[in-house]
């Protein structure tokens, strides 16, 4: 300090104090040492001084004051390969296009053995918001440069695949995603074009790839869910979407499709809740997705109108759906539960059980019904008629057992069941339901039978949802009594039922009772209970 004092143009004793501040870890004074040194030295050891500067100053966060550093080293000496670097560095740190252009445009020209330069001199001319086709063929060419001096070069590989088309573009994205595992823009654009192509299993691959570079990750998560649910794993695809929804703004996709879950588990409660949550999206946002499994939630809750109502207005939007009830064939497969063939197991009803078939098919009759009624004008409507009650009549109309609806029995669900002393099918409820047997509760003249049949029963028959089921009716705590949770039993139709001739006096005959022995009551309605069969 003395000696500069005296001699204050003296470059050694510049340099010699600043290489003592920077010992010292003195780095803000050393650098205006080290600046005041560069303005006595001859050009190429001020640009050296400009470099070590710059490179002080980015470490401790001045970017700023870098950049200018760096600047100053290539004003210096045009030629040197480390202040270009450097200053392409700062330039990206800065989002400074024009001098990360430039920078990089000189050290294409200084180094051109390395790919390095080419491909983020094209990565930088595709990102530019005003590139046009010449800079786009620039790009182009770069990239082709960069890939002939490094055929699995990374950045080249992604931004050449993402200027191509189809399969070409693919193949180039994977090869992108398999040299660079860390490299989630190339494995998440790989895992959407295999998904939108269908190739769900290589598509899950890359989904897998993706969440273990972010765990979570909501469209990875949920799609790994649908891929889950394609095999029939809905406890699986339930935990991949437990992840999704847990982050602090989970999308309207995982939100819907753990409703959708919920609803195939039964959890019709928890449904609603998922899916009021991704209906809160701005109208202009909803997925027809997401505005089906509402639908289907809300009939599963047996409410139908507000359920046809949705439906209706999904059925005419554009997509799978649509198309699906505008083919004859495909719009008779939906009716009678078969979701494959009318083409929306995979694309809009992953897993879609037996009773997913049913809560859709009965949204579709409703509405093919309602349109119906809607073209009839100010014609007549007829008087509505009891369901037809036999196999033969049901598949005239189309409503034939759907193929393996036996091995989806769940409790709670509406079915038939034969009487042998009334000789008719009767509405009932299953009440409880394993491997191999199933406990159906049914009302007859008015009193709470029970049937333990075996799952492969002729005793035993599908029924389409609202299908030869009276409306629900308010049963009694006590008439509740020895029936499984959750599970609503109704009386039959009227035409089901009998009503006692008159005594003389105006006083009716009493009922008697014709039932078979295995038709035993559980209770009365409206009685003192009962203990079970």
């Amino acid at each position: 300090r003395l000696a500069l004092g005296a001699a204050p143009d003296n470059l050694a004793l510049h340099r010699s104090y600043g290489q003592l501040l920077l010992k010292q870890g003195r780095s803000a004074d050393a650098i205006h040492e080290m600046q005041q040194s560069a303005k006595l030295a001859p050009v190429a050891e001020a640009a050296e001084l400009y470099i070590h500067v710059a490179e002080l100053q980015q470490n401790l966060g001045q970017t700023g004051e870098a950049l200018r550093s760096w600047e100053s080293a290539v004003a210096l000496d045009g030629s040197a390969i480390a202040a270009w670097r450097g200053l392409a560095t700062a330039a990206a740190m800065q989002s400074n296009t024009p001098s990360q252009l430039r920078a990089l445009q000189h050290l294409s020209r200084l180094d051109p053995q390395n790919p390095d330069w080419f491909a983020k001199l094209a990565s930088l001319q595709l990102a530019d918001g005003r590139s046009g086709a010449r800079e786009v063929e620039e790009a182009r060419a770069n990239l082709e440069r960069a890939l002939k001096l490094s055929p699995g070069h990374p950045e080249a590989l992604l931004r050449l695949g993402q200027l191509k088309d189809g399969s070409e573009a693919l193949e180039l994205l994977e090869r992108a995603a398999r040299a660079d595992p860390n490299s989630f823009e190339a494995i998440e654009i790989a895992a959407a074009m295999r998904w939108s192509q269908e190739d769900y299993s290589d598509a899950a691959a890359w989904y897998k790839a993706l969440i273990a570079l972010r765990q979570h990750h909501s469209v990875a998560l949920s799609r790994l869910a649908c891929v889950a649910l394609f095999e029939r794993k809905v406890c699986e695809a339930e935990a991949f979407l437990e992840r999704a929804v847990s982050s602090e703004k989970p999308s309207q996709e995982a939100l819907a499709l753990m409703g959708y879950v919920q609803v195939l588990l039964g959890k019709g409660d928890k449904a609603i809740t998922f899916l009021k949550a991704a209906m809160r999206y701005p109208q202009q946002e909803l997925h027809l997705e997401t505005r089906l499994y509402w639908a289907l939630a809300l009939m599963n809750q047996n409410e139908a109108a507000a359920a046809a109502d949705e439906f209706d207005a999904v059925a005419k939007l554009p997509g799978r759906l649509h198309q699906a009830l505008g083919d004859a064939g495909k719009r008779e497969a939906l009716l009678q539960g078969r979701l494959e063939d009318a083409g929306l197991a995979k694309s809009l009803l992953p897993g879609g059980s037996i009773h997913i078939s049913r809560l859709l098919t009965s949204l579709e009759r409703r509405r093919s019904e309602a349109t119906a009624v809607k073209g009839a004008g100010s014609a007549a409507v007829p008087a509505a008629t009891p369901a037809a009650s036999s196999t033969a009549e049901r598949d005239a109309e189309g409503r034939g057992e759907p193929a393996g609806w036996r091995d989806a029995l769940y409790e709670g669900q509406p079915v038939e069941v034969y009487s042998k002393s009334a000789g008719v099918w009767l509405p009932g409820k299953l009440a409880q339901v394993n491997v191999d047997m199933a406990k159906i509760k049914y009302l007859i003249h008015g009193q709470w039978c029970e049937k333990v049949l075996l799952r492969s029963s002729d005793s035993l028959r599908w029924v389409p949802d609202g299908i030869g089921q009276p409306a629900p009716a308010p049963v009694s705590p006590e008439a509740e009594r020895g029936t499984s949770a959750g599970s609503a039993f109704v009386p039959p139709p009227r035409s089901m039922q009998q009503t006692p001739a008159a005594q003389p006096g105006g006083k009716p005959a009493p009922v008697r009772s014709t039932m078979a022995p295995e038709e035993r009551p559980t209770s009365s309605v409206g009685g003192d209970g009962g203990g079970g069969a």
